[in-house]
């Protein structure tokens, strides 16, 4: 079969989607043609499988690469492996598939769609602008508004074209435009590829683990927070070094480790716990409980919101993941049998147990080492969670009390651990989204000592205490207290 194909088609880090969307438009193939020309066959007299998973683009295992090689002159197999190893590398896991790294959905820049391409680098999890151009990814067709699947042909009724027959780009300029080449202008992704290269790990590189879902994020991410550590953080504070103590025999996978692992994330929750009550919140007592309990006065409205109550109350209700003034908060969640992965705050659980699963289970690092490390790692991690949590509430208190209502929190916080098996060494990470404004004074309603004190008259209006109240047959009060309640219980 002669076809039509140049190899300066073919760029650095371009992903197999577009390689072979130019393949198909400059052959005049369609997707499922395309699929009868490069399939895998499974048998001599086997015609290729149109399946989603022989279809799938990250592993190729459906294309034929002898055959697609005789085609383009060209690995693309080795092309596509290379350039994804390039960009994950550091970050690749024996417990994580390389699909998690990749986005589902096509995610591709205007500029570079213009001449047929489409990177690798567009697909991977941790970009959101294009790394040649600066401009944020699309993922859906301007026309239909839709995705489009990352699988060759899917969502496709022709090359570069969406199912609703809207062109990706100006398909009467054909090839003319296919040799331009790009540079990648993103200097801590020049860094942070370069730092994945083969030989990296022998010499300065680190392999790092990231427990959050980064697939939460909205900003885009600066990989030079996840290169070698800056000479300010050359401290103890954020390194651990793992030496002959720690060269111990350990069973990882002994059930008591799950005991460990509640009674430090409980110590942790306590002493952030009380650092708070003994900064933020030691001349607010009283406006905690005034508004836990929902205390006011009979036939009146309900008092001015506190900001510092306000930061507090939802900070540990939301981490606890207590319902919204139905049960009064006092400790950490209490641990359930030796035998359940538990830990004393539920809303970092998924976390926790992501870190336990990535870096003890599924981990050739920490192979005979002690539990120190790792009760280090954890301790530090939970602690700044915690705590970042805690400012995520306070920059909201002064519009959040004020307009008595939630906000969605979005999570702020990227935790990593950069392992060096060269010195041994644990590094760690703490990556702010944003920068949390704390404003060094709040004005609490209840400025002096008089008006903090709580009235002996005042009453709780909980949910329970509302039930008596519709007992009473207050309607009119029963409905404005409810409404307040279901106000500072959902998310805005």
């Amino acid at each position: 079969m002669n076809v039509v194909w140049r190899k300066e088609w073919i760029h650095p880090f371009e992903s197999p989607w577009s390689i072979l969307e130019k393949f198909a438009f400059a052959n005049v193939l369609s997707h499922k043609e395309l699929v009868s020309v490069i399939g895998r066959r499974v048998g001599p007299n086997m015609t290729p499988s149109f399946t989603r998973s022989m279809r799938n683009l990250i592993t190729l295992q459906g294309v034929d690469s002898d055959a697609l090689s005789r085609f383009l002159n060209y690995n693309l197999h080795a092309h596509n492996n290379e350039y994804f190893d390039s960009l994950i590398r550091s970050v690749r896991t024996n417990c994580n598939y390389e699909q998690y790294w990749l986005k589902n959905n096509l995610h591709w820049c205007v500029e570079c769609m213009e001449v047929g391409h489409h990177s690798l680098c567009h697909q991977f999890l941790l970009i959101d602008y294009c790394p040649y151009h600066n401009k944020q990814l699309i993922n859906l067709c301007h026309n239909c508004k839709q995705p489009i699947p990352y699988l060759l042909g899917e969502g496709l009724s022709d090359a570069f074209t969406c199912k609703c027959g809207h062109p990706l780009l100006d398909l009467s300029t054909k090839w003319s435009r296919w040799s331009q080449r790009f540079k990648i202008q993103n200097k801590s992704l020049t860094k942070w590829i370069i730092n994945n290269t083969k030989n990296a790990d022998q010499t300065r590189g680190l392999h790092w683990r990231i427990i959050n879902d980064l697939s939460k994020r909205r900003v885009n991410f600066d990989f030079e927070q996840l290169l070698l550590p800056s000479e300010v953080e050359k401290q103890i504070r954020y390194e651990y070094y793992m030496g002959e103590e720690s060269i111990q025999s350990f069973d990882f996978n002994n059930t008591w480790i799950y005991k460990q692992i509640y009674d430090i994330t409980r110590d942790v929750f306590k002493s952030i716990d009380k650092y708070l009550r003994r900064t933020y919140i030691h001349k607010h007592k009283s406006c905690i409980k005034r508004l836990n309990c929902l205390l006011k006065e009979p036939g009146e409205p309900f008092p001015e919101i506190c900001p510092y109550a306000y930061a507090y109350v939802f900070w540990k209700q939301s981490l606890l993941k207590y319902p919204p003034f139905y049960e009064k908060f006092c400790g950490a969640r209490k641990m359930n049998a030796v035998y359940d992965f538990t830990i004393s705050t539920p809303l970092y659980e998924d976390v926790i147990r992501d870190l336990y699963d990535q870096t003890i289970i599924h981990s050739d690092y920490f192979r005979n080492y002690s539990f120190n490390a790792f009760r280090w790692m954890l301790a530090k991690s939970i602690g700044m969670m915690y705590l970042d949590w805690f400012y995520s509430w306070y920059d909201s208190a002064k519009h959040g009390a004020k307009g008595v209502y939630l906000p969605n929190i979005p999570e702020n916080l990227i935790v990593a651990f950069g392992f060096s098996t060269k010195n041994k060494k644990i590094h760690f990470r703490k990556i702010r989204i944003s920068e949390h404004k704390l404003e060094k004074d709040l004005i609490c309603p209840f400025n002096t000592k008089s008006k903090r004190k709580v009235s002996p008259s005042a009453c709780e209006h909980t949910p329970l205490a509302l039930t008596m109240l519709n007992r009473s047959n207050n309607t009119e009060q029963f409905k404005y207290v409810n409404d307040y309640i279901r106000r500072l219980s959902m998310t805005q």
